[in-house]
């Protein structure tokens, strides 16, 4: 079973058992399920109580960011903002890059603000 790339990190493993397909299980910050919905992967140290807050650290460049800002972008146009959660925990919030401690799923969130220049977005549990 720990040879199962999807069950290698306690992420992988909610993406799997929610049957959230991610174009790869390295980087990318969310997926669909079968049903079309759209996940978001959110830590959970940039939550204050319902609102969270993310913005892009500018030394980190990843292809997962272009993969999430077209979630984000095709929630916001097709599904109200509305996206799945599912809550990471860091081993170390200020690790380059974020290495996933735990990982569980969480209520629906709405994008309440993006900026795609900057790679920011705020959400609100619904």
């Amino acid at each position: 079973m720990a040879n199962h790339p999807h069950r290698r990190t306690p992420l992988g493993y909610v993406y799997h058992k929610l049957g959230i397909v991610r174009k790869n299980t390295r980087w990318s910050m969310g997926g669909r399920d079968s049903e079309g919905k759209i996940f978001l992967t959110f830590w959970s140290h940039m939550f204050q109580g319902n609102a969270y807050a993310y913005a892009r650290r500018p030394e980190t460049q990843s292809a997962g960011f272009g993969e999430m800002r077209e979630l984000i972008k095709d929630a916001i146009a097709n599904h109200g903002g509305i996206v799945g959660g599912i809550t990471v925990l860091a081993k170390d919030p200020n690790a380059i890059p974020r290495k996933v401690k735990d990982a569980w799923k969480t209520s629906d969130m709405r994008i309440t603000h993006y900026d795609e220049a900057a790679d920011t977005f705020t959400a609100i549990r619904v």
